[in-house]
């Protein structure tokens, strides 16, 4: 594989690299797909020292190296009203993070696999798809995270 210096420095433009080891990230997580997410870290583990030693010039990809670190929240929002309360949760600043959300549970996604929202609806934080007990409010949930970066 051959990488031109342009293609993984992040200036004013985000490394187009930078966006597809995140995306297979993000992607690997919503999908079931543990070698995209293998993928993202080879590609991310390739400039490590880079990274860490020059910060400022590779910006996203030193978001993408603490994700990693930090862990993702793996977000599922299951129920009848799961599209105002993602609404809600995207107003919010929640970092590292990714979504989804139906009306029922669905085999076919991992984050939304198995999941009962119990006539309500329910969100669910999870992080290597290991989730703590659902909670209806926003501001629950943002305890959870608070929680959760503490133990960190």
């Amino acid at each position: 594989m051959i990488v031109r210096k342009k293609e993984v420095y992040d200036g004013a433009v985000p490394s187009s690299n930078a966006i597809i080891a995140k995306s297979l990230h993000h992607l690997s997580l919503l999908l079931d797909k543990p070698e995209w997410g293998q993928k993202s870290r080879t590609m991310t583990a390739t400039l490590g020292n880079a990274i860490v030693r020059y910060p400022t010039s590779f910006g996203n990809w030193a978001c993408l190296m603490q994700e990693f670190f930090y862990g993702t929240n793996e977000l599922s929002v299951l129920g009848e009203d799961h599209n105002s309360l993602k609404d809600n949760i995207l107003g919010e600043y929640i970092p590292h993070r990714v979504l989804q959300t139906a009306q029922r549970s669905d085999p076919r996604f991992a984050l939304l696999r198995g999941k009962d929202p119990g006539g309500t609806t329910a969100i669910w934080l999870c992080k290597n798809f290991s989730c703590q007990a659902p909670v209806t409010e926003l501001t629950d949930l943002m305890l959870l995270i608070d929680r959760a970066e503490q133990r960190s």
